[in-house]
């Protein structure tokens, strides 16, 4: 799995952003973006959470930790090679009768 600097990398070329543009947006210098997506340095735990929301993805997507995220409208997309699957969450409530 990917890791956070190459997450980064990802979701920025998917999106078609600037460096320059992420950093505004989070409150950082473009340097110090840079140095999050070549692996220099480790962002603390609030620009974490700053980047997630900015790329509408779970911390743990963006860290690497899952294929897959859950956006704030509660919807899931899992990325598999190159094939992006958009998945009602609906299908992940846990049924209590399953697990009794």
């Amino acid at each position: 799995m990917p890791n956070l600097s190459e997450r980064l990398v990802q979701l920025k070329k998917e999106r078609g952003l600037l460096q320059k543009d992420i950093a505004k947006a989070v409150g950082l210098s473009v340097m110090g973006y840079q140095r999050y997506e070549n692996g220099k340095r480790q962002p603390a735990a609030d620009t974490l959470i700053k980047l997630a929301d900015y790329f509408n993805v779970s911390l743990d997507y963006l860290t690497g930790r899952t294929n897959y995220s859950i956006d704030a409208d509660g919807r899931v997309t899992v990325k598999a090679s190159s094939d992006v699957f958009n998945l009602d969450t609906v299908a992940f409530k846990r049924d209590p009768t399953v697990l009794s």
